[in-house]
């Protein structure tokens, strides 16, 4: 269990975002990492929370495709901001 929400929260940091705006993708992997959480551990239900969340993280991991460094870096200063 630890493992998949590390992995949650890792991409979460290799400014993943959803569409057009980071803030509904940093709200996606938190989501997911709650229902992770409540999972307890139960493999059944983490490899369910995963198929739920499968096509939110992979268009979250795309909106840094074809950025510049510093586009990237600003993308970041925005998800630090995101939910305050």
């Amino acid at each position: 269990m630890k493992k998949v929400i590390l992995s949650a929260v890792a991409a979460s940091f290799l400014l993943a975002s959803c569409g057009p705006d980071i803030c509904d993708c940093m709200d996606t992997f938190k989501k997911m990492g709650e229902e992770l959480k409540e999972a307890n551990g139960d493999e059944a239900k983490m490899k369910e929370i995963e198929e739920k969340y499968k096509g939110d993280i992979e268009a979250c991991k795309k909106l840094d495709e074809g950025k510049s460094d510093e586009e990237k870096k600003k993308m970041m200063e925005e998800a630090e901001k995101c939910g305050k």
